[in-house]
């Protein structure tokens, strides 16, 4: 069985999630052969998968492209959210939430935190001094594109995250952190949002911040960004296409950002799921991995 997940070159730590956790929640099920492929952390549901494998859909989501027609060669143990489950046609039963939650049987939930952090969409890390921006508004800077380790040992100390980025939240909730989040421009993706925060019963209200960067690179529609960044990979595979950085954050536009930081962590507060919510999506993760490891064509 082969683990299938977006590699981002510079780094992401929900995607980087799949070759840390899964090995450790599965040991010896992943052997590099793609006859079969194991699809768990990412919005990856979509046009980019392989036709030909058998599929095992262990948490991911849909969100970018149109969804894939499902046949028998998909085995699909839970999707992140009703939403993602409406778009493959599958009954609502199948939307458990996003598998990233799956941390917690590697880490126990945090307790104590202190202080508050930002972390950013991926994206957004590249386009703005968010190291700088973040001392000025006396909080910590969380960068997405840092180790799994290192992005969890830093959420688990918090005891309130800022977060654009899904996966941040995903793992704050995981963890028992109460998190917030933001939104920096049209490049973050609402229906994924929205699907995991319907599988925990909770709402997607972002605080807007200030855009640091142009997002019509996003909003182009996806077939024609995927034949785009197939054609620049065809010429150099190491180089993704990406928005141009901005060199210098315009000061009226860092002030903005120091400003709204700051309000957002003197309100404090923050969403979580409740424990129930939690603890029963955490439970059902358990038994599908339970059956997972009994799989006639894993064994």
């Amino acid at each position: 069985m082969k683990l299938q997940y977006y590699r981002d070159s510079l780094g992401n730590v929900g995607d980087d999630l799949n070759p840390w956790l899964w090995p450790r929640l599965l040991p010896g099920f992943f052997d590099g052969r793609d006859d079969v492929i194991f699809i768990g952390i990412g919005t990856i549901l979509g046009p980019l998968l392989p036709a030909s494998p058998r599929k095992v859909v262990f948490g991911s989501g849909a969100g970018y492209g149109d969804p894939p027609i499902l046949d028998k060669r998909w085995d699909v143990r839970f999707v992140r959210g009703p939403r993602t489950a409406a778009a493959l046609r599958l009954p609502r039963e199948r939307a458990i939430t996003d598998s990233a939650l799956a941390v917690r049987f590697v880490i126990p939930a945090a307790s104590g935190g202190r202080g508050i952090a930002f972390m950013p969409h991926h994206l957004t890390a590249e386009y703005a001094n968010w190291p700088s921006i973040c001392h000025a508004a006396g909080i910590s800077f969380i960068d997405p594109r840092d180790s799994v380790t290192k992005v969890m040992g830093a959420i688990a100390g918090c005891a309130l995250l800022i977060s654009e980025a899904m996966h941040g939240a995903i793992l704050a909730d995981a963890l028992r952190v109460p998190w917030h989040a933001v939104k920096c421009g049209s490049h973050i993706n609402e229906f994924k949002w929205n699907d995991w925060c319907d599988s925990l019963e909770l709402p997607y209200e972002p605080t807007k911040l200030p855009a640091v960067f142009d997002g019509t690179w996003a909003r182009f529609p996806y077939r024609q960004r995927l034949w785009l960044r197939q054609a620049w990979r065809a010429k150099s595979p190491r180089i993704d296409i990406r928005p141009i950085p901005m060199t210098r954050t315009p000061p009226a536009v860092r002030d903005e950002l120091v400003s709204s930081l700051e309000k957002i962590a003197a309100a404090g507060g923050g969403m979580l799921s409740t424990d129930p919510v939690c603890d029963r999506a955490i439970a059902r993760i358990h038994d599908e991995l339970e059956l997972l490891r009994r799989m006639p064509v894993i064994n």
